[in-house]
């Protein structure tokens, strides 16, 4: 079951509007406020996050599924430009994964179905699965009846679906213009994942009074969003979608609601400065909404009893036909709020009391307050502890239900006006045929047919939707609740211009947190923890303190003349290619390089044994194992990689660097031509979007030691680690009551050994137009076995590179590259659904050969000097894969570096 669809229609970082109208929605903040309060100066700040829920109650039964789960890398930054121009961006990336609630049903109905296995100390509770149609008795005040815990029968319970991982990618950028006493400012940004887009732009300004100590701002933004919500294959069979047929198209095997929303919001501000340790703001704002505001994958459970059979009089009971439908919600929403926020600055313990608070209302019915307060310590040597505390109520949305009673059959056989029941072919829907008195069957004609020749239907009439609300929902996230967090944030300058931030945070939502109390949502009660780490980094203002030390510096004259030139770093600079890692040493100890990599390589859509095309009757023959054939084969995957690189030159000689990897993987499944036959209930994902996986991968630290530095070359030597921070337990969802097991080797984002990786590096030039290179580097598995039962085979990398200088600023680069991957060792020791060959340790590893090519930029002087800018392409010449395999189509590598 895919994640929900957040209602907030941008999906992007909450501004103060959004944060205040959508509070109760939404994560905590994706970028610190410190990180913000810097824009007024060039600075870049990376960010990574975890997010994590706990264990969902579901009254009488275990979930057994992973709760809810968000890993986030984000960075944000400005750069001033020329003439008071100033530009901004912010960039993220998420992977959702985990179990989110499908629907609300009441206890008697047991729309968790247990899921019992047998273990050595007889047949336990292994976990639940979702079940969402069936029968429920109703007793003679149509409330449910009947569970084994007959006083909590009526009461409300989710029902939980495990979730495929999901990424999210959005980026944001700004021009600001600032006067003296205004600043204007446009915005624009895009935020997509596989089920929906937004693109969204947007102005705002902000006018100066008084010497500046009062402000008034304002600002509009509009938004077009576009939704394409593969239904989930497992609930799509019980799932009546009647309301959304007209929107709903049969794609490659799956059914695909497509449809759009669109937004405008607004908002005004003022802020006053109260005097010399007081300042305080204002603001209001809304957002209007409209087009399809609905959540694809919530489901709201209706019960359907025959009011014929209902005898209340009688004390007696009813059973009822209860059944799934689709949410529907208004197609407008207006929403409006109103705030303040009071800094205190205090003298005493030189602090500072944040507090705001922020009402906002809709057209839902859904009003909501928030309270919240930080304190900000700065203590000695460069630490600042900032605790949080918010608080935050809301009352449900008017339409907001736990589950329906509806009293009418959920279906009928259709009849004509001479009451004779209308049946209907299997193959011809059109072909109408109807049933008279006697039992037979009868065409258009009035001809009998022989049922036994013609596949026949009966034709259903169903339930009329005007005795139904005209919107209801059971997403709990519209329903009453209260919730109260705390948090405390620590933060360490570790330099005049870097600053290292640590935060967590404790979320608690609870029905009877709300304002006027209340338990009638506690069965959605569940708390979070989210962790934060932050690093910020000024380096403009730190290369240029630098310049002005060695310009100011009498005892060396050199700098005096060079003090125009960019840092020695830049100018010794190697032209490297994209690709290229344990090359960048730094030149003076003290020196600092912030880096970030991207990477994607996409595979082709056949399978490959050795250097050749496979057919499909090999694959299914040998491509698995001799107990075992091949069902499905992979038809296309895409692997896509984000790296941070922190380098710290200890000396002139030795460079430390650290690397963060944040992955996601998708790879979509075909069948095999010939492929045995499907067992029922096995795990098989064949629809549009595929398997799914993403979170953060292994995590590097390491060295390059200069071994040697001459007129024309040197030698660098490289020695890392990798930290086995990825995860190598990734698992495919459960479908009902079949689990998936452990997705496949390639979509697992780590190697869950800790892993040496040696490098020796040669660097050339002619000191003209003219550089070279060459790299040995490998991988080398430092355990036996992961936590999972296998290991990753060996690894050993070739490279060799020559660049040209087109001119002082933009270089081409060309590399020859060889990989020598050995198979993985071991195997998987825990279940996995073997559904094709890249489940078998043998079809892995392999050797190839690819040519890249690619350009570099570097800004050689300036306010910019440092900043450098690589792209590559790498495309295969030669791929000897071991076993069945994907071959890759080509590599794309994206590098932004800077020293300083």
């Amino acid at each position: 079951m895919k994640r929900a669809i957040d209602t907030s229609p941008t999906r992007r970082p909450s501004n103060s509007l959004i944060a205040l109208t959508c509070a109760a929605a939404a994560l905590p903040g994706m970028m610190s406020s410190n990180v913000r309060a810097q824009a007024t100066e060039s600075s870049h700040s990376f960010q990574a996050s975890h997010y994590r829920e706990g264990d969902r109650d579901l009254i009488d039964t275990k979930s057994g599924l992973k709760p809810l789960s968000v890993d986030v890398v984000g960075a944000m930054g400005t750069l001033n430009l020329a003439n008071r121009w100033q530009f901004g961006y912010t960039l993220s990336q998420d992977v959702w994964s985990g179990a989110t609630p499908v629907a609300t049903a009441p206890l008697a109905f047991n729309g968790n179905r247990t899921i019992l296995r047998d273990s050595g100390n007889g047949v336990i509770e292994s976990g639940a699965s979702p079940f969402v149609n069936g029968t429920m008795t109703l007793d003679s005040q149509l409330q449910p009846t009947g569970s084994q815990d007959a006083e909590r029968s009526a009461d409300s319970v989710l029902i939980m679906s495990s979730a495929s991982p999901e990424t999210r990618r959005q980026a944001d950028f700004n021009l600001n213009y600032e006067w003296d006493d205004a600043m204007m400012s446009w915005t624009m940004g895009t935020s997509s994942e596989d089920d929906y887009r937004s693109y969204f732009a947007g102005l705002n300004g902000r006018l100066d009074f008084n010497q500046k100590t009062t402000s008034l701002s304002g600002g509009i933004s509009y938004s077009s969003n576009g939704i394409s919500a593969v239904l989930d294959t497992d609930l799509r069979p019980y799932l009546n979608t009647l309301a959304y047929d007209n929107r709903i198209r049969r794609e490659k095997a799956a059914d695909v609601l497509r449809d759009n929303s669109h937004e405008w919001s607004g908002s005004i501000g003022w802020t006053q400065i109260l005097n010399r340790s007081a300042l305080m703001e204002l603001n209001a704002g809304f957002i209007h909404s409209r087009g399809f505001l609905e959540n694809p994958y919530k489901a709201t459970i209706t019960a359907f009893y025959d009011p014929a059979q209902w005898q209340p009089l009688a004390g007696g009971s009813v059973v009822a036909d209860v059944r799934a439908l689709m949410e529907q919600r208004p197609d407008q929403r207006l929403q409006l709020g109103i705030g303040g926020k009071f800094i205190q600055h205090i003298a005493g313990l030189d602090a500072a009391l944040h507090s705001s608070y922020q009402f906002s209302s809709d057209s839902w019915g859904v009003s909501s307050h928030t309270v919240e307060l930080n304190w900000v310590q700065p203590l000695p040597a460069g630490w600042t502890v900032t605790p949080t505390l918010r608080y935050y109520s809301q009352q449900q949305a008017d339409f907001y239900v736990d589950y329906l009673v509806s009293g009418q059959r959920y279906r009928n056989v259709d009849r004509d006006i001479s009451g004779r029941q209308i049946w209907e072919s299997v193959n011809s829907p059109d072909l109408a045929f109807v049933r008279n008195s006697d039992g037979n069957f009868l065409d258009s004609s009035g001809n009998v047919v022989d049922p036994s020749k013609v596949s026949l239907r009966p034709r259903y009439r169903y339930f009329d939707f005007a005795q139904l609300p005209a919107s209801f929902s059971s997403d709990h996230r519209l329903a009453s609740f209260g919730s109260l967090s705390a948090g405390v944030n620590v933060s360490k300058n570790l330099g005049r211009y870097t600053t290292l931030e640590f935060g967590i945070e404790y979320y608690q939502r609870a029905s009877s947190f709300r304002i006027g109390g209340g338990a009638g949502s506690a069965f959605a009660d569940h708390d979070a923890l989210m962790t934060t780490a932050t690093l910020i980094f000024n380096p403009q203002l730190q290369a240029g303190q630098r310049r002005l030390d060695r310009l100011g510096s009498a005892a060396n004259a050199d700098d005096q003349h060079h003090g125009h030139m960019p840092d020695s770093t830049v100018k010794h600079e190697h032209p490297l290619p994209a690709g290229i890692m344990f090359a960048h040493a730094m030149r003076n100890a003290g020196d600092m390089m912030l880096g970030y990599v991207y990477d994607r390589v996409a595979s082709a859509s056949y399978l490959q044994r050795g250097s050749k095309r496979a057919a499909d009757s090999d694959v299914v023959g040998g491509g698995c194992s001799a107990v075992n054939s091949c069902r499905l084969a992979p038809d296309g995957m895409v692997m896509s990689m984000s790296m941070l690189d922190v380098g710290y030159a200890v000396s002139a000689d030795l460079s430390l660097m650290l690397m963060a990897q944040f992955m996601d993987m998708n790879m979509t499944l075909r069948d095999l031509e010939g492929r045995p036959p499907s067992v029922p209930g096995a795990h098989e994902h064949k629809n549009l979007r595929g398997h799914t996986t993403g979170g953060f991968g292994d995590t590097i630290a390491g060295g390059v030691y200069r071994l040697s530095s001459g007129a024309h070359g040197e030698w660098l030597l490289g020695l890392g680690v990798s930290i086995p921070t990825g995860s190598v337990t990734e698992t495919m969802r459960r479908m009902f009551r079949e689990d998936g097991g452990l997705m496949h080797f390639d979509m697992q984002t780590g190697s869950g050994t800790w892993d040496l990786l040696p490098s020796l590096t040669y660097l050339g030039g002619n000191h003209r137009a003219l550089s070279w290179g060459a790299q040995l580097s490998g991988s080398y598995p430092l355990g036996n076995r992961n936590e999972s039962g296998y290991r990753l085979g060996d690894v050993i990398w070739v490279n060799t590179w020559g660049a040209y200088a087109l001119n002082s600023w933009i270089s081409a680069t060309g590399r020859l590259s060889y990989t020598d991957q050995k198979a993985i060792e071991g195997d998987f020791d825990s279940y996995n659904a073997r559904l094709g060959p890249m489940d078998y340790p043998e079809n892995s590893g392999g050797r190839f050969l690819d040519v890249g090519l690619g350009l570099r930029l570097s800004v050689p002087a300036g306010e910019y000097a440092g900043h450098s800018f690589a792209l590559e392409w790498l495309e295969p010449v030669s791929q000897d894969v071991n076993g069945f395999q994907l071959p890759r189509s080509g590599t794309l590598i994206a590098a932004w570096r800077y020293m300083f």
